[in-house]
């Protein structure tokens, strides 16, 4: 993960997409940020109207040397700040971008900080081709699975289907694959949808550990950025990401830590629409606690 976040701000610090009001870092204080994939495909510009496959939560606390991520499965449903109204996480991007253009990112990071209790500082967007570039800039991710995935309607890029099928055992995916990996739910459900997204994490992870990928990532930065740089959004500036990543390198693999708000810390509670999944507040701040440490609001 620490080589992960170092190349992504070595990316970063390269020109980048960004948001009016830029978030600045003091280095100090605890860093959070929400990172969102978002449901773009290629053919649908730069418009931001779309829904999050993706939803984590990275944070680092640089004076206890501790970081975590923590990720939302797309159909928990959260309460707006303003009236309480339930809605899915995942069209929270939609929402503030139908209020007011380049409002989307800003409203998913307000409700979602609401409704946890923590702080988030930063956000940033990745839409498919942008996922795609950074698995294919590494060669791909090794990937092992102990059930076979069989999902006959994934959908393609261009709105129709790409079945992908993927038999127990260990595979080199690259970049579309590797989405696919991450994406297909049809099959199963959210939570294991979540369980492989942190997967291909830990994969990109490992992938960087090896130093001749990661100098290679580096010498080609600048071709790997052109590739992508309109699949990026982000308020981060590029000094605040290489703080992050400069910080990164002080934690130790065991102050990193990994968690999900899945059925363990959720419940079906019932509104005027049906019932729909919900955080847990007894449990939400073990959960929490588990992932950030204590500090975690702070």
């Amino acid at each position: 993960m620490k080589r992960l976040v170092i190349i992504l701000c070595i990316l970063f610090s390269l020109p980048v997409v960004h948001a009016q009001d830029e978030f600045n870092w003091n280095g100090i204080d605890r860093y959070t940020v929400l990172i969102m994939g978002i449901d773009r495909r290629p053919s649908e510009g730069g418009s931001l109207t779309f829904r999050s496959d993706t939803i984590m939560i990275a944070s680092i606390d640089p004076l206890s040397n501790r970081a975590g991520v923590l990720s939302i499965p797309r159909t928990i449903h959260l309460a707006l700040p303003e009236n309480g109204e339930l809605v899915s996480v995942h069209t929270l991007l939609v929402r503030g971008e139908l209020r007011q253009e380049g409002f989307g990112p800003e409203l998913t990071r307000q409700v979602i900080q609401h409704n946890l209790g923590m702080y988030i500082d930063a956000y940033v967007l990745v839409d498919f081709n942008g996922f795609i570039g950074l698995v294919d800039s590494i060669g791909g991710v090794e990937i092992t699975t102990t059930y076979p995935i069989n999902d006959t309607t994934y959908p393609d890029m261009n709105f129709g289907y790409d079945p992908f099928y993927l038999p127990i055992g260990t595979h080199l995916l690259d970049g579309y694959d590797a989405l696919r990996f991450a994406r297909t739910r049809h099959a199963d459900n959210d939570y294991l949808r979540v369980e492989r997204q942190l997967q291909v994490i830990r994969a990109i992870r490992d992938r960087l550990a090896d130093p001749s990928v990661l100098q290679f990532v580096i010498s080609e930065a600048p071709n790997i950025w052109a590739q992508f740089s309109n699949n990026v959004v982000s308020n981060l500036k590029p000094q605040d990401a290489v703080y992050v990543g400069l910080s990164l390198m002080n934690i130790s693999e065991e102050n990193l830590q990994f968690g999900s708000l899945n059925e363990q810390y959720s419940f079906f509670y019932g509104s005027t629409t049906g019932s729909v999944r919900v955080p847990d507040r007894e449990k939400l701040a073990e959960l929490l606690v588990s992932v950030f440490g204590d500090n975690y609001s702070s």
